[in-house]
């Protein structure tokens, strides 16, 4: 009779890596999927139609090993990336991992270490490195909970549901219900996409192991990389505290589950700011002011981050102030929310 670590060495798992533009790190990426101790893996790389040598780079390791794959598209954004890499997954796991990342070589292993084999969600934490200095860590310091609602909110709050990677996805749950990344969303559709999965399981294993790490850049000119769509932004607040709740009310969550949700979403007003006071929009203030109290009236003063604490109230405001200078990206709004848990 096999063991379990017999029968976790015959899982299959498949790593999708959306790249655009990403030659200067790259190389550093794929040499850390490649060092891993738990060999049995496709990496899927997916060029997004870079202008750099991306590509060049990719298929140099493609001739070099046998479990790589490469797909190439034209630019249509990571999360038709994404989506093509998951059409060519054949593994039984599917992980994801950004271009400018890399993991650490017990990465996998971590995951399937422990007796996962019947679970459908495998989660573990990350680490935060600048310029190769490790600032931060996000993650679980036990390897249970007492149930999924207390699960979720502690994830959500430490910013660990939010993005795709440092997970294990069961691959036949997301074909089976077509689980896909929502290319309409130019923010939040790597979190849509795992609270739509999370609807999907009946159960779920946590990991203490940190062996993600997450590159925050320093270089605030990658920091403007696009203005977000309103509507879009809109509508990703407004599905994902659906969805949250939907869960939580799955797993029959009393009342201050649904209040700690609401906070959580409330705390999205940092994002609202970006996408409003975004200067390269060209709003007079007027316009402005109109544009934010829309997306402000989507969210709930009585749970609002102000209830908090005065603190976290000055902290608001002077992320509003910030935004005004145009600043934008995914990680920059990654390292505000994670200034923002010090504030609780």
């Amino acid at each position: 009779m096999q063991s379990s670590a017999e029968m976790n060495r015959e899982m299959k798992i498949s790593i999708v890596v959306p790249i655009y533009n990403a030659a200067r790190y790259l190389a550093e990426c794929v040499d850390s999927v490649l060092a891993q101790s738990y060999t049995n893996f496709e990496l899927i790389l997916v060029d997004d139609g870079s202008s750099d040598s991306s590509v060049v780079i990719c298929r140099q390791y493609v001739d070099k090993d046998g479990r790589i794959i490469l797909l190439e598209k034209e630019n249509g954004g990571v999360s038709s990336a994404r989506n093509l890499g998951l059409r060519y997954a054949s593994g039984d796991w599917v992980a994801f991992l950004d271009a400018d990342d890399w993991i650490e070589p017990d990465y996998l292993n971590s995951f399937l270490s422990h007796d996962n084999l019947k679970t459908d969600f495998i989660i573990q934490g990350y680490k935060r490195i600048r310029e190769g200095a490790l600032i931060g860590e996000n993650g679980y310091d036990i390897p249970c909970f007492n149930n999924f609602p207390d699960f979720l909110l502690y994830s959500e709050r430490n910013l660990l549901i939010n993005s795709p990677w440092l997970k294990l996805f069961r691959n036949d749950i997301i074909q089976r219900f077509n689980i896909l990344f929502d290319i309409a969303y130019d923010l939040g559709e790597d979190h849509i996409f795992t609270l739509n999965y999370l609807q999907r399981i009946r159960s779920f294993s946590v990991s203490t192991a940190r062996g993600y790490c997450y590159r925050m850049s320093t270089d605030l000119s990658s920091l403007t990389t696009k203005v977000v769509d309103l509507d879009s932004f809109r509508q990703y607040i407004v599905e994902s505290n659906r969805l949250r709740e939907a869960l939580l009310y799955a797993y029959k969550a009393d009342n201050r589950y649904i209040v700690q949700s609401r906070q959580e979403k409330n705390k999205y007003g940092v994002l609202l700011a970006n996408a409003v006071f975004d200067k390269r929009r060209q709003l007079s203030v007027e316009d402005e002011r109109k544009e934010f109290n829309k997306l402000h009236g989507i969210l709930e003063p009585k749970y609002g981050v102000w209830a908090i604490s005065k603190k976290l109230y000055i902290f608001y405001g002077l992320v509003l102030c910030a935004y005004r200078l145009g600043l934008y990206s995914t990680k920059l709004t990654v390292h505000l929310l994670n200034l923002l848990r010090k504030f609780q």
